[in-house]
Order: C-alpha cells, then structure tokens, then sequence
C-alpha cells in the first residue's frame, strides 16, 4: 500500500504532525534514533519525555514504529526533537558488579534490571562459563556489548517499537523468522546498489514495516537472474517536502 505519507508523534497527552522527520535504527548501532521538526512547536516537551512515532499512509492506517524517550529539544523558527529509544536508557545508571562462574544470560538479567528494564527477551543459545565477569562502573548497555565480545558471540541488542529490549543471537529474532517480503527494482524499488566492500543500499516508498535484521526477498534482472534473499542491516524512515522514502542497508544471505 503506497499513498500520501502520515506519520503522528505521541507526546505525553498530545498529538503532534511533524513537518519532517527522520528515523534510523541499526543492527549494530543498538540505540534507535528519531529526529523530527515541528512548524508549530508542542505545547510543552521537556527533557525525558517519553513519545511514540506512528507511520504509514492517509486513509491507509498507521502502525507504531518507534518508542523512546526526548534527548535533545532544539529551538528556532521550528521546533526540533531528537528522541533515543529504551536502548538509551541502559547507559543512565552506572553499575557494579562481580560475578563468577556466570553465564551471559545471566550477566544480562542482572544488568538490565538493575537498569530498570523489566521487558526483554534473551537468547536460549548455551555458550558456556566464564571464570569471572567484571562491571566496574559502567551502564549497563556498556557491559552487555562488552560480555557480547567475552563470549565471543555475535548477539544482536536492540530495542523494538514496544520498546522491549531484544539481546539474542540473529537466528532466534522473530524478525529472521518472519516471511520476508519481495522488493522488486522498477516496481517498488526504486534504487538497489550492491557493494564488494560492505553492505548494499536500496530505496523504496516509505516502508514501515521495514525494520533491520529481517529478510527481505530482491529481485533485480540487471544484477540476478532469480531473486534472491538478504538481511537488513540500517533502516532509515524519511518524511520531508517531497513524501516518504525508506533507505536500507543489506547484505545477502547464503542460499537455504
């Protein structure tokens, strides 16, 4: 479903239209970011606040895309907002800790309650004992990227709409298991641009249901002869003067 794009930001009991706006999130960024601008201003917004970001199209309905929390208020002639999502808030409380003869579940548990996030979901993948883990002093987002490089795994941590922390191998998101969708260059992709040294990059109509670590199915007759199937890894919703866009960095995924 494509249309005229409609996004709506939730602000405390208020309901505001941003002129422009822009949301990235990332695999290996964990901290989502939403900036958007105001010809007229909230009522009132402080430091803190929390808001939501709903997406999608005039008459087409909208879905939330995105939860946090107001980190920087911007003045002049518009307003601008940029809010971090509930990943950001794993870097506000210093922690301290030993631990022995532990786990990285249960480090994780430990450091994200302690941080106040009481909705997560961890990986069930056993990766065995550590002698000891040390938190001296640092958030807890900090001390789980840091316990990701001692188990040696490459978990992913990110924070999703709801705001419900995810830390867990890529294979056991529900978004690597979902159905990927088909983006097909000349019909809803209107860039596809491979690269040897990293991710590709794509474009399409504002998408937003597209979020990062989910397949997606590609279809491109300059570049394959089948489709062929990738993982995203950025996202960034756009809306300005000229409609809604989504960008998205991927990288294919070997034949199943």
């Amino acid at each position: 479903m494509y249309g005229t794009p409609d996004a709506l930001v939730r602000l405390g009991d208020q309901e505001l239209r941003p002129a422009r706006l822009v949301l990235e999130t990332g695999r290996r960024t964990s901290i989502g970011r939403l900036e958007a601008e105001f010809d007229r201003g909230p009522g009132h917004v402080s430091l803190g606040d929390p808001l939501t970001l709903e997406l999608g199209w005039v008459d087409g309905g909208r879905r939330r895309v995105f939860s946090g929390r107001v980190r920087e208020i911007g003045p002049g002639r518009t307003i601008r907002i940029v809010a971090l999502d509930r990943c950001r808030d794993l870097m506000d409380t210093p922690l301290r800790q030993a631990f022995r003869n532990c786990t990285l579940q249960e480090v994780a548990t430990w450091c994200l309650e302690r941080a106040g996030c009481d909705d997560f979901t961890l990986g069930t993948k056993r990766l065995g004992h550590r002698h000891h883990f040390l938190v001296c002093g640092e958030p807890a987002l900090a001390a789980l990227l840091r316990a990701r490089e001692t188990w040696r795994c490459d978990w992913d941590l990110y924070a999703d709409s709801e705001g419900v922390v995810w830390f867990l191998p890529w294979e056991e998101s529900p978004r690597a298991v979902a159905d990927p969708p088909l983006f097909e260059y000349g019909t809803n992709l209107l860039e596809l641009t491979p690269s040897l040294v990293g991710p590709g990059t794509a474009e399409t109509w504002l998408a937003p249901g597209l979020v990062h670590s989910q397949r997606v199915r590609l279809q491109d007759d300059r570049l394959w002869h089948n489709e062929v199937e990738a993982r995203i890894e950025r996202v960034v919703h756009r809306i300005d003067g000229d409609g809604g866009r989504t960008r998205f960095e991927w990288v294919l995924l070997p034949k199943r």
